[in-house]
């Protein structure tokens, strides 16, 4: 299993040392300042970056998506640390009538700003990035049907919540994460110019939504455009 800072190529505690001191280095005037959380610096790298909130002793990943996902915001979950920066969202997925989907764990690239803006019980709009961290893949619809059992209703569209909401009490945690079946939209390729990893990102069709996601190189290597896949994600709105 990977790791979603991997996702978007850093892949080891020294490469990550790096990134923040060449990113800090540089981050003059693009801090966030909460009265009661501290300072919060935001290091892009094209389409991918950090927040890094220095008095949290806190980083954040996050990674532009390319839709947006309609849903209500709930609650929000603290983090077992008492982490400002590692609380999560609890929200509702909504379709185009507002009808509710399915529940969600989502966190923010900054907690702190998002604290000020979501306003919670009002459906909302934002794009939602799934870092891949393990998955399976097919090549086709009719690759994924052989593999299953008679009577499987599971498949393509289908999302299951993990984290809080996750329906085994052993795997019941404080994370954002869920599982997404989906379909390969698009694929496209990424370099962080930092530490000079490749990465991917892909737009998975799971029923009425479109979520973006991004995935180290080496997971789920042979993905294609057209592939059913299952993916295990950590959920993050880059705010």
């Amino acid at each position: 299993m990977g790791s979603h800072i991997a996702s978007i190529g850093i892949h080891s505690r020294k490469e990550l040392q790096h990134y923040l001191k060449i990113g800090l280095e540089m981050a003059a005037g693009s801090e966030h300042v909460d009265a009661d959380t501290g300072t919060s610096y935001w290091l892009p790298n094209s389409s991918a970056g950090l927040w890094v909130h220095v008095d949290a002793a806190c980083f954040v990943p996050t990674h532009q998506a390319q839709s947006s996902i309609k849903f209500r915001p709930i609650h929000w979950i603290e983090n077992d640390d008492h982490c400002p920066y590692c609380a999560m969202l609890g929200i509702e997925v909504l379709n185009h009538e507002e009808t509710v989907l399915y529940p969600l764990p989502v966190t923010f690239g900054n907690t702190a700003k998002a604290r000020q803006e979501i306003v919670l019980g009002d459906s909302v709009e934002l794009a939602i990035t799934a870092f891949v961290e393990s998955g399976q893949s097919w090549k086709n619809i009719a690759a994924f049907e052989a593999e299953q059992e008679a009577g499987n209703l599971i498949g393509p569209g289908w999302v299951f919540p993990f984290g809080p909401y996750s329906a085994l009490d052993s795997q019941r945690t404080n994370s954002p994460r869920a599982a997404l079946y989906g379909v390969v939209e698009t694929l496209s390729h990424h370099r962080n110019s930092v530490t000079g990893h490749q990465y991917r990102s892909a737009q998975l069709q799971c029923g009425p939504y479109q979520y973006s996601s991004v995935m180290a190189d080496d997971t789920l290597p042979e993905l294609a455009v057209g592939h059913v896949v299952y993916v295990e994600c950590w959920m993050c709105v880059a705010n």
